[in-house]
């Protein structure tokens, strides 16, 4: 289905996002990272995007990437607790 909206508007950066769930939840990493980059590029104030790439650096052991980019988030949205308790924990572990 969301091929399909792809083929249809290959800029829908919601459809991909979901591709890149798809992905993950199949343990392919390096696709839904594709897929991330590219529903960041032309959404790049979304969060949520944000997070689904910072969890596939997490899942590669790419620390400082993934601190990088939830700083970022935290930048986007600096009242949302949960990204900074998620930034706080961040900078905990390193």
């Amino acid at each position: 289905m969301f091929k399909k909206i792809l083929s249809l508007d290959p800029n829908d950066h919601h459809a991909l996002r979901q591709i890149a769930e798809i992905c993950i939840e199949q343990g392919e990493r390096d696709n839904a990272e594709i897929f991330i980059q590219k529903a960041l590029s032309f959404s790049p104030d979304n969060p949520k995007y944000y997070i689904s790439l910072i969890d596939i650096k997490l899942a590669r052991g790419e620390m400082q990437e993934a601190l990088e980019l939830l700083e970022k988030v935290v930048v986007l949205r600096p009242r949302n607790i949960s990204y900074l308790i998620a930034l706080a924990e961040m900078y905990e572990q390193l």
